[in-house]
């Protein structure tokens, strides 16, 4: 078993307006046209609504990450055993790992963007042709559980001479057949669920269930 945490804290005061506080508009929500904002509160949220745009974004530059101390923590077990009968070996590997967070990050033009109460010379934002910006706090939302997979494994030795043996071995990969999500879409956007490219989209899980039969030979 290993954990740990880290907080990552770089709220410092800054002289660049886009960091701060900044709207763009039109909002990208398919359903209003109302003006998405971005304060830099580090407000903790947790809705998943797809395209409600007012609870799910939470601030433009999040400065301060402190992932739950649970999501730290990883389980892992090794277990070999060979029974008094006919000497069959059997050995299991568990392991018990915390999950991807939910990522959103939104991508928007220099056009797109412009500043509350602006001070002289700082009417627009310069300096990228295509900026980022993350949507949701980092490492701080983990709505997937855990992944869990348990790989076991059955072998046996057979001497033919003092010499020569051979193991036949059964291995069974994700035994309980576990179907965690390794990986999603990061993109923010509001295409419904399902269709090529939209947000949240699960790009790849964990292996199903598979089987492998083999045989050693030692000479």
């Amino acid at each position: 078993m290993t954990a740990g945490h880290e907080v990552t804290n770089y709220c410092v005061e800054v002289n660049s307006p886009q960091d701060l506080f900044w709207y763009s508009n039109p909002s990208p929500s398919a359903t209003t046209t109302s003006i998405l904002e971005f304060n830099n509160n580090n407000a903790t949220n947790t809705s998943s609504v797809q395209g409600n745009i007012t609870p799910l974004v939470n601030d433009a530059a999040p400065c301060y990450i402190n992932p739950p101390w649970y999501q730290n923590l990883q389980f892992k077990m090794i277990a070999v055993y060979t029974l008094p009968w006919w000497k069959i070996k059997l050995s299991a590997n568990e392991q018990n790992l915390p999950s991807i967070p939910l990522q959103a990050t939104y991508s928007f033009k220099t056009a797109d963007v412009s500043f509350l109460n602006p001070a002289a010379g700082h009417t627009t934002l310069v300096g990228c042709s295509t900026c980022k910006v993350e949507a949701l706090t980092p490492q701080t939302i983990f709505p997937f559980g855990r992944d869990n997979q348990l790989d076991f494994r059955v072998a046996k030795d057979i001497f033919i001479t003092e010499r020569w043996k051979i193991e036949p071995t059964a291995d069974f990969y994700n035994l309980l057949n576990a179907n965690p999500i390794l990986t999603i879409g990061t993109a923010y956007n509001t295409s419904a669920p399902g269709t090529p490219g939209a947000w949240r989209n699960v790009t790849s899980m964990l292996p199903g269930r598979l089987i492998k039969f083999g045989v050693h030979l030692d000479f």
